[in-house]
């Protein structure tokens, strides 16, 4: 299975690490028992190397400084086993990605569980999980800001990812639903801080539409108050997405089986997800 995690920082100074126990498991269905995986994948991220993962743009493992092209830019070396996932540093108008890059059938379904922090600075944008099509040799890197990394600027023009079918942003700044992220059909709620929101199918410069959000506190203001993040995307044909976020007292549901299948400007569902 494939998923990608992104934090991106556009106008406000803010650093957001992110460190997972990442656990991936296919054939998972919202509402009820789970279906025994078909794939299952954990990475920690603690140390200097994540086999099978792609880390592109600002993206880095803390544990020596390795990844995307601009991590260097930041170095941390923290050391093997004390590692982070970083997707950005405290720098204005970053992006980076993580992605397990091996495509999986898209009938299986998706369920996630990472921790995350964000903290410093002044604040930022926020990260976002995607899917994209499977048969994309190259994955690429949305727009940094309020896009999330996932869908594109309309505004500066910047294209978003290639071939994206769902994005789930984790909106700290409130501008995943604005106007300037991309499709608003029939309407964008616009600046929503605090929120989960989900858009839409969409490649480079068109389409990822604004379908729907739930609010939550998304900052963790440190590491030591990291927190646990769930989103199931079920089995077959029909894709309902589930979002769960752990601030200390358990899950609590942001969003809850939303049909992606039926929503408007939603691509055909592509045989393989990254």
């Amino acid at each position: 299975m494939n998923a990608h995690f992104f934090r991106t920082i556009g106008k406000l100074a803010g650093l957001f690490t992110l460190l997972m126990l990442l656990v991936l498991l296919a054939s998972a269905a919202p509402t009820a028992t789970f279906a025994a995986p078909k794939v299952t994948i954990s990475e920690t991220f603690r140390n200097g190397t994540a086999p099978n993962w792609t880390l592109i743009g600002s993206a880095c493992l803390t544990a020596n400084n390795t990844g995307g092209a601009a991590c260097s830019a930041s170095p941390n070396n923290e050391g093997n086993g004390n590692g982070w996932l970083r997707l950005t540093s405290a720098t204005g108008n970053q992006a980076g990605s993580a992605i397990y890059n091996t495509a999986f059938p898209s009938t299986d379904g998706v369920r996630a569980t990472f921790t995350y922090a964000t903290y410093g600075g002044s604040g930022a944008d926020g990260f976002s999980f995607y899917l994209i099509d499977g048969a994309t040799a190259a994955p690429t890197v949305g727009a940094p800001g309020g896009s999330l990394g996932y869908s594109r600027d309309t505004g500066a023009a910047t294209p978003g990812v290639t071939n994206g079918y769902v994005g789930i942003g984790f909106d700290e700044h409130g501008n995943f639903s604005n106007t300037g992220a991309g499709d608003c059909n029939p309407s964008c709620p616009g600046q929503r801080p605090n929120s989960v929101t989900i858009r839409g199918s969409g490649n480079l410069n068109t389409g990822f539409n604004y379908l729907t959000r739930g609010s939550v506190t998304i900052p963790t203001g440190s590491r030591a108050g990291a927190k646990r993040a769930r989103i199931t995307i079920s089995a077959g044909a029909t894709k309902y997405i589930t979002v769960e976020i752990d601030s200390g007292s358990g899950f609590q549901t942001i969003i809850n089986n939303f049909n992606l299948t039926t929503a408007i400007g939603q691509a055909a569902m592509p045989a393989t997800f990254k």
